[in-house]
């Protein structure tokens, strides 16, 4: 989405301080850092996220210590067995403690899973639950040079693990919220229904009005009104796209993907 949303990124709205309300890939706050510091909160209430945060942040050196080696254990297995490490290496992390062996074992995890997507089962208990993905990496399975950005990206942000309401934001800043999207393929372990799509566009608004933010929230399309009914007052900004959370199906022609309208509104200075 950052190509469609980099146009309405005026100067103005970059000059504020910046809050990520649901942080999961944490993506606008990496497009805003450029990779460079950046003085920002990022916050999201799945604790297994901050906590793989923190650690970049903090203890870098030993999380991609923990990462080549189990990427040396993971590199010279072919494809059957990688997929029977990863479920042994999930199973592991069920059980393991939060802390540094934990963290790592989420981020090999999240490294080898389903696409790049974050779900839970039952079994997990809440915890990550991804199944394994094409477990076909060729070189590496992960980028110690990327964890080393990252830690400096994150050296002046703020990081807390809180729901977007638990927020305490007392001057005019940029908020960006990517909630769980409405009927969504993904899954991250807390329904977020109609009644809980509400509340976050009134807290929204609410946070324009009070503080002077801008404040964008974004979604998709399920082409029944819902946000042109319950936020007439924000600006709507549609995208054409294509949703690829799934694998796609081959056809004569190459592969098909599932078109889809990404809807972005926007409380504050004209875009």
């Amino acid at each position: 989405m950052i190509p469609h949303y980099a146009p309405l990124l005026s100067d103005e709205i970059r000059a504020l301080p910046y809050i990520e309300a649901f942080a999961g890939g944490a993506a606008m706050f990496q497009h805003l850092s450029g990779g460079a510091p950046l003085v920002a909160t990022v916050s999201d209430i799945n604790r297994e996220l901050i906590d793989l945060y923190r650690m970049v942040k903090s203890d870098a050196d030993q999380l991609i210590s923990k990462m080549c080696a189990l990427e040396a254990e993971w590199m010279p297995l072919e494809r059957d067995a990688r997929k029977a490490l990863y479920y042994d290496l999930r199973e592991r992390y069920w059980q393991v403690p939060e802390g540094p062996e934990a963290t790592a074992l989420l981020y090999f995890l999240m490294r080898t899973g389903f696409n790049g997507i974050w779900q839970t089962c039952k079994a997990s208990k809440g915890r990550y639950g991804t199944p394994v993905g094409l477990a076909n990496q060729k070189v590496s399975v992960f980028d110690p040079g990327t964890v080393k950005r990252w830690q400096a990206m994150l050296s002046d942000t703020r990081l807390l693990c809180t729901g977007y309401a638990g927020l305490q934001i007392d001057q005019p800043s940029f908020i960006y919220c990517d909630p769980p999207y409405r009927d969504s393929f993904t899954s991250y372990g807390a329904d977020f229904g109609d009644d809980a799509q509400l509340a976050l566009i009134d807290w929204c608004r609410s946070q324009h009005h009070r503080t002077g933010s801008t404040v964008w929230l974004c979604n998709r399309d399920a082409g029944d009104g819902f946000f042109e009914d319950h936020a007439p007052d924000a600006r709507l900004h549609r995208f054409p796209i294509t949703y690829t959370a799934g694998r796609r199906r081959r056809t004569e022609s190459g592969f098909s993907a599932k078109p889809a309208t990404e809807l972005l509104l926007t409380w504050g200075p004209e875009c």
